[in-house]
């Protein structure tokens, strides 16, 4: 896993906080655009409003060496995230956010990828 990025912080419902190094890929808008095609040929573009969303590559270990529940880290919901980017010299805030997605461990570089997350509140502050 690249030193890149930094750490993700997680506050559970349970109270239990997790810190795993990792990556964190932004989406800027909170909505999307795709486009149509009309019958006549011309083009038109259909918006789709969207949360915060974020995706994530971590380490498939917390900082402490103990192993991620990956099942457990899936069914969380209104989960807040604070991501702190080393390299940036910025905290990112998600509040109440759920996770989805198809997560894969790679054995050779123990990185855990193919997580994606949305949020209702989104805050970035630098450092």
């Amino acid at each position: 896993m690249s030193n890149n990025g930094g750490i993700i912080k997680f506050r559970l419902p349970t109270g239990q906080n997790l810190a795993i190094r990792g990556s964190v890929t932004r989406n800027p808008a909170r909505m999307s655009a795709e486009t149509v095609a009309n019958s006549d040929g011309t083009l038109d573009r259909s918006f789709t409003v969207q949360g915060y969303r974020f995706g994530m590559s971590l380490a498939d270990k917390d900082v402490d060496g103990n192993p991620i529940d990956v099942d457990a880290l899936l069914a969380f919901d209104k989960v807040d995230f604070t991501f702190l980017h080393d390299t940036e010299r910025v905290d990112y805030h998600y509040g109440r956010a759920h996770l989805t997605g198809d997560p894969q461990i790679d054995a050779m570089t123990g990185e855990l990828s193919g997580i994606t997350g949305a949020a209702e509140t989104y805050l970035a502050v630098p450092r």
